[in-house]
């Protein structure tokens, strides 16, 4: 099982690859620039550039961390729930809502090509009032997997 988790892993990891490739060729920058990865983080949290290649991009990451985190479930199996390694679940949840608050309820947002949109999102409470679910249900994700790591 853990052999197919791997290959789910790496296959994942291929397939976020060729999509980082293909958008640091549609938008021109270099693959070596440091700052590509973080236009290609902006685009795949906002769903810029190419939506059916950002939502292939964001589902391998998803995959990733998934398989990632089952490897690390099998190898712990007796020792899993309640380690720490057991709290990065709730931080590739905080993930997932966060892209999906990103992709479908933020709402005038300045992206600033800075690679740093998703996290200003985050972390800018005055504006998120109740009215954005997934956005505290992605803090709530990342808050517990700090406690939890930290635990």
């Amino acid at each position: 099982m853990i052999y197919v988790l791997l290959g789910i892993a790496l296959s994942a990891f291929a397939v976020g690859t060729v999509m980082f490739y293909r958008f640091s060729k549609v938008t021109g920058r270099s693959v070596q620039s440091p700052f590509t990865p973080m236009y290609f983080f902006d685009a795949l949290f906002f769903g810029l550039s190419s939506k059916r290649e950002m939502n292939i991009a964001a589902c391998s990451f998803m995959v990733f961390l998934l398989s990632i985190w089952g490897i690390t479930y099998l190898k712990l199996r007796t020792n899993f729930w309640g380690s720490p390694e057991s709290y990065f679940g709730l931080g590739i949840a905080g993930i997932f809502f966060l892209i999906m608050h990103c992709r479908y309820g933020a709402k005038d947002v300045v992206i600033k090509k800075d690679g740093l949109a998703p996290m200003r999102e985050l972390t800018n409470i005055r504006r998120s009032g109740l009215t954005s679910p997934f956005l505290w249900l992605s803090r709530a994700g990342y808050l517990g997997c700090l406690i939890g790591m930290i635990r």
